[in-house]
């Protein structure tokens, strides 16, 4: 985890000094936190735009498959605002 953190703190850093980062990662909870816009791929583009608009639980479906349980949760506490993995 510290490691996971330092890295997403150089990246803040290399945006916040105007730097243009991308990123390519496929842990959902963490990505949330660290990024405002989202690319999601399954064999072609299904979505791209700011988070609130892309983690729904259609595209999370179109993007993953089959049945998001806990796909689909997260993607309601994103939308509520409430979803942080790093809060106990």
């Amino acid at each position: 985890m510290a490691t996971e953190t330092a890295i997403f703190e150089l990246l803040q850093e290399m945006t916040a000094a105007g730097k243009t980062v991308i990123v390519v990662h496929h842990d959902i909870y963490s990505a949330v936190n660290y990024f405002d816009w989202f690319i999601m791929l399954n064999l072609h583009l299904v979505a791209s735009g700011p988070k609130e608009t892309v983690m729904t639980e259609e595209l999370l479906r179109k993007t993953y498959g089959g049945k998001l349980n806990l796909l689909t949760k997260v993607s309601d506490l994103i939308r509520q605002k409430e979803f942080n993995p790093l809060k106990n």
